[in-house]
């Protein structure tokens, strides 16, 4: 096994919510996912007032957290609890705060240079854009996470794979235009690393 990188987060705040948001828990690749907002009903088995509820909990426990890891100065605590804190605004559809925290990651990530740590926050970031009808923006993201997997060589756990398939596909049918969506995602992969931040920043914003 490969280690990972020393900046990428080894634990989550769980959501308690079937799919939660952040880095690898384990060495070994097992990963939690974040699922598009919109799609939310349809693949949790749960009435959304409770899915409410408890991320109404979670996000005051993820705004905790951050505020003590910033007072202890812990870059991998504050990365976590703001991909966790982002998570939460997704589900709760404050979408203003999630893009925020998740450019706050990004800023995070590349300040750091650890690719592994950008790729996770691109991935969260094309699923913000996804949610928020930035659908053509999503494919550019997530072709330049696609490129960099490839490039670190830590592809998505099946689970995670699948999970991403599905959040892709429900963009493409969204946008109803393969043509477009994939050379967005082409254009994507093709970009430097800089430019695709770059992107990401603007787009999210």
């Amino acid at each position: 096994r490969v280690a990972r990188d020393p900046f990428a987060p080894k634990v989550v705040v769980g959501s308690g919510l079937a799919y939660t948001y952040g880095f690898p828990m384990s060495i070994d690749g097992s990963a939690p996912s974040i699922l598009q907002v919109k799609a939310i009903q349809s693949l949790v088995n749960r009435p959304q007032s409770f899915l409410v509820a408890k991320a109404k909990v979670e996000a005051q426990s993820a705004q905790q957290t951050l505020q003590m890891k910033r007072e202890d100065g812990d870059p991998h605590g504050i990365y976590v609890a703001l991909l966790n804190l982002g998570g939460m605004n997704m589900i709760l559809q404050n979408y203003d705060i999630a893009g925020a925290m998740f450019r706050e990651c990004l800023s995070m990530s590349v300040k750091q240079n650890s690719k592994p740590a950008i790729v996770w926050t691109l991935e969260s970031l094309g699923a913000f854009l996804a949610a928020t009808d930035s659908l053509i923006d999503a494919a550019w993201v997530w072709g330049q996470a696609e490129r960099l997997r490839e490039e670190t060589g830590e592809p998505l756990p099946i689970q995670d794979r699948e999970e991403l398939d599905a959040r892709v596909s429900v963009a493409r049918a969204a946008r109803n235009d393969d043509a477009a969506f994939d050379a967005a995602w082409q254009e994507g992969r093709a970009m430097s690393l800089e430019q695709a931040v770059a992107l990401a920043q603007e787009k999210s914003s």
